[in-house]
């Protein structure tokens, strides 16, 4: 990374490296300025162990020059490319805002998802830039979190189209894997259709999965292995992970995935025409499917959930609520005593803590269901007599008995699943 840095202020090109962004599989990737239009840009270098390719410039050239013919809102625009000395360099437009890999991380650490109608624009977004490619006889052949771009104005961009291709013949692709991870790339063998398009239907399937699950829909630990591996491990189905995924989003994204080739969809317009059928009737607030006599089954696939190991810093509270099926967290303060329920008509008590506004109803909560003490060392929940009851690791707490909760703990209101943050 040092030896790269040595490189800002010099010219690839036309093109002066003013800054650098850093690196990934194939490239080093630095800021520059188009010196005609004043306009910044990114300008990436590809690593040398695809240059000793002795047939990969060959490729790079016949490559990009399709790429930089592509002109689609949600693909990066690829302005110029070419060799300097042995080392081929690509100039795209530059996007502001962070990576797809960026979001899932960080809905990740604070043990959230990224809402349904989000991830299903994120898809249609993707979705369209492939149909634009695949109509054109181009497929991605890397698609992954990694390189899906969240602009600033809200637009969703796909780079790196054709990478993959381009280092997947002799030494390059065996000394420098720029595949999808194995959770994401699966080999389509022997297709009725083009190899190519099916595997990037599977990586927007995959794509899909983590989104809606917020977990890798495969994880191996030999990062060596090939997607082929996955044949032998089951997918688990997106709704035993979150049964308030829709069916029918889950029948997609399933279908996206299937390990036959075949079941597949055959093309991205399929799926997308598929997702366009239900979309309109998704809504982010759709409750968990399961029942209260469910309560036990779903609990005990939730005893060893990850916690954040850290909250807002600006925070004051250290002790905090997490709504996981709507996605809030309230900061509690230490010291005092907190009610949790919902308003009936003209009830004289109004809770602490109201889930009116959320359903409260519809998660089975009752008017006063919950107490919360909340001091400087513990937070201990009582059961104040509800009729759906208040769950811990699969069973009924007993009412008016307080209940010690630990950081991390999953508790059940009803229907509704709330965690408890404890920072000390």
């Amino acid at each position: 990374m040092q030896n790269a840095r040595k490189l800002i202020g010099r010219y690839v090109g036309k093109y002066q490296l003013t800054g650098y962004l850093g690196y990934g599989p194939v490239a080093h990737v630095y800021n520059t300025v188009d010196p005609q239009t004043k306009r910044e840009m990114v300008i990436k270098l590809l690593s040398i162990q695809c240059t000793l390719d002795s047939n990969f410039h060959t490729r790079f050239k016949r490559e990009l020059g399709h790429i930089s013919e592509l002109r689609h809102p949600h693909i990066v625009r690829v302005h110029g490319f070419g060799l300097h000395g042995s080392v081929p360099y690509i100039v795209t437009e530059l996007i502001d805002g962070p990576t797809l890999k960026s979001l899932l991380a960080a809905t990740q650490k604070r043990f959230v998802r990224v809402p349904v109608r989000i991830s299903v624009q994120i898809i249609n977004s993707v979705g369209e830039a492939l149909v634009y490619a695949h109509n054109r006889k181009l497929s991605h052949g890397d698609l992954k979190p990694g390189n899906i771009l969240l602009e600033k104005t809200s637009r969703i961009v796909v780079s790196d189209f054709g990478m993959a291709r381009m280092a997947d013949e002799d030494d390059c692709r065996t000394n420098n894997p720029i595949y999808g991870a194995p959770q994401n790339g699966f080999p389509a063998i022997g297709l009725p259709a083009s190899p190519d398009v099916l595997d990037d239907i599977y990586s927007l399937g995959a794509i899909f999965y983590q989104l809606t699950t917020g977990h890798l829909p495969y994880v191996v630990q030999n990062q060596s292995a090939t997607g082929s591996l996955t044949y032998d491990i089951p997918l688990p189905a997106p709704r035993l992970l979150v049964p308030e995924i829709p069916e029918q989003t889950e029948r997609v994204i399933l279908r996206a995935m299937a390990k036959n080739p075949a079941d597949r969809f055959q093309s991205v317009e399929e799926m997308l025409y598929e997702l366009s059928k239900f979309t309109d009737k998704i809504r982010t607030t759709m409750l968990p499917s399961a029942r209260l006599d469910d309560v036990e089954h779903i609990s005990g696939r939730f005893p060893t959930a990850v916690a954040p190991d850290s909250v807002d810093p600006g925070a004051e509270s250290k002790i905090s609520l997490h709504f996981l099926d709507t996605g809030q967290i309230i900061n509690l303060e230490t010291g005092r005593e907190y009610t949790i329920g919902r308003q009936y008509q003209e009830q004289a008590i109004v809770p602490d803590i109201d889930l009116t506004p959320f359903k409260g109803f519809e998660w089975g909560i009752s008017r006063l269901h919950a107490k919360l003490d909340v001091s400087d060392q513990l937070v201990s929940l009582t059961d104040l007599g509800s009729s759906n009851g208040t769950y811990h690791a699969g069973k009924r707490i007993p009412p008016n008995v307080p209940y010690v909760l630990g950081h991390g703990d999953i508790v059940f209101l009803g229907k509704l699943r709330i965690q408890v943050l404890i920072y000390l």
